[in-house]
């Protein structure tokens, strides 16, 4: 069973999973009642000096929390629904809130983000499909296994660990740097061209 975390901003919504970075929230899942949800969605999409949040503190235990800025509220998407028929009423509801990137590729900043459940791992094949997808040069797939290296130590890839059984792997390729270690590993004939 999932434990809920408190939400220091909205006390009367409760998240059961989630995962962010600097950049802010990248996908949670919160339970409520209706009312609350509502006002909490809408708080969120309102100036601080007007009673709005900016900010979500999750209140893992006693003495664990984490706080998130919700910088861009515009990329973010909601999909809602509501429970019948539980032991609360009828007056529970759910929300989930996720980032753009998570369910589409930005090619104007060659960054995506998957998200992955329950300590499954993201295979070398799934990523180098979208390394491929999003590389502003072409790709040899005799290069897979070294460029992932690469990409890995340099900072393309990122995986952040989640709360509730949720993580994330971020490719995100600075187009000018991505092409000129591309570049470089082919003089150095780290990566073979035949």
């Amino acid at each position: 069973m999932k434990k809920m975390i408190y939400i220091k901003q909205q006390p009367s919504v409760f998240c059961d999973s989630f995962v962010a970075n600097d950049a802010g929230i990248l996908f949670a899942s919160f339970w409520g009642r209706t009312t609350s949800l509502q006002q909490f969605l809408a708080r969120m999409e309102i100036p601080t000096h007007e009673g709005g949040i900016n900010e979500l503190t999750f209140e893992i235990s006693k003495d664990e929390s984490s706080t998130f800025f919700l910088q861009n509220t515009k990329n973010m998407q909601k999909l809602s629904g509501r429970v019948s028929g539980t032991i609360y009423g009828k007056d529970l509801s759910h929300i989930f809130i996720y980032d753009k990137s998570t369910v589409k590729i930005d090619y104007s900043s060659y960054k995506a983000t998957i998200l992955y459940f329950d300590d499954t791992q993201i295979d070398n094949s799934s990523i180098w499909k979208l390394l491929k997808e999003l590389s502003p040069i072409p790709l040899l797939d005799i290069w897979m296994s070294q460029i992932i290296r690469v990409c890995h130590q340099d900072g393309y890839i990122n995986n952040i660990d989640g709360f509730g059984g949720v993580s994330a792997l971020i490719v995100e390729l600075f187009e000018i740097d991505f092409e000129e270690s591309i570049s470089r590993m082919i003089k150095d004939q780290t990566l073979l061209v035949a």
